[in-house]
């Protein structure tokens, strides 16, 4: 039997550790942190003595853009149960609140039905969804042209950038609205197109997973018997034809091994790495980010009609 080392329990990790068990293989899974799952993460709150599990890091899927995952999902028999993407924005500085769920939390402010303003934001939103299969076609090869380049250039305003495209990037992307200028405009665009964002009806459908998405997690790894936590792999190298392993619990060595981790991390272990290899993996940036899991309503719309599963509060 075949020996396979698979660093990183996220996604990757965890339906290559589940389909290479499945082929026979004897799989070996190491994890640095606390929790298999990886952007998985979900919270158990006790809420009027009932157990309610709480996703904090992946939410949702959905019917068009989720196929492997959809399949993945059939295969280990997990429920899933229809959720939403409603969108709120608050703007404080612009006294502004809106939400995208029907007409009524889009002039969730009543003084809105008379703001020529807010008309013509409106009016922008509307031309920016009909003319994005255009600039898709304009920009397509050009991946040094921004987002920001973009926006000026078809002469859309700061209303449009600050009420709309800026807060749903960054709530997408979890990055901060400057970082989302930068961003290729086609790359923006071409995201926003795959999920539906583009267009006011026919939308995907999003679902999530039931009892929390750590369930497709317990399962999927139900039949791995050897995985560990908390065992962060420092190094590997090939050694008489073998993959030798080095963690600072163990040494192993593998026939394979299949690193699913971020490129920075990936080039930290993998360090005899061949140039073209190291090129490719250094050309990946990320960033930290904080998930706070709360209760404050303050932080959210002051029309409760305009509340939404993405809340996006700008001081």
């Amino acid at each position: 039997m075949k020996k396979v080392a698979v660093i990183g329990s996220g996604i990757s990790g965890t339906s290559a550790a589940y389909y290479l068990n499945k082929l026979g293989y004897d799989v070996y899974l190491f994890e640095s942190g606390s929790h298999f799952g990886g952007h998985t993460n979900t919270i158990d709150l006790d809420l009027e003595g009932q157990r309610i599990p709480v996703d904090t890091g992946f939410l949702v899927h959905n019917d068009r853009t989720y196929p492997n995952l959809i399949d993945f999902f059939e295969e280990l028999k997990i429920e899933t149960h229809l959720s939403e993407m409603s969108f709120s924005v608050v703007r404080r500085t612009d006294d502004i609140t809106w939400a995208g769920t029907n007409i009524f939390t889009v002039f969730a402010q009543p003084g809105n039905l008379f703001s020529m303003r807010f008309f013509r934001f409106l009016k922008e939103v509307l031309r920016f969804n009909k003319e994005s299969k255009k600039y898709l076609l304009e920009y397509e090869g050009k991946p040094e042209l921004t987002l920001d380049e973009m926006l000026i250039k078809k002469g859309y305003t700061e209303d449009f950038k600050n009420w709309y495209l800026l807060p749903m990037g960054g709530c997408i992307w979890s990055s901060p609205t400057n970082e989302i200028l930068n961003f290729p405009a086609y790359t923006f665009l071409i995201f926003c197109l795959n999920h539906g964002l583009l267009q006011i009806f026919k939308r995907p459908q999003w679902k999530t997973v039931l009892n929390g998405c750590r369930t497709y997690i317990e399962t999927a790894l139900s039949q791995i018997d050897n995985k560990f936590l908390n065992e962060p792999v420092l190094e590997v190298v090939s050694e008489d034809n073998k993959l030798k392993l080095i963690t600072e619990k163990r040494i192993e060595y593998f026939d394979y091994c299949l690193i699913c981790s971020h490129p920075p991390q990936t080039l930290e272990i993998f360090k005899n790495a061949d140039f073209l290899t190291k090129n490719l993996l250094s050309k990946f940036k990320y960033q930290k980010n904080k998930a706070v899991l709360h209760f404050d309503e303050s932080v959210l719309p002051r029309e409760k009609i305009a509340w939404a599963a993405w809340n996006y509060l700008s001081t």
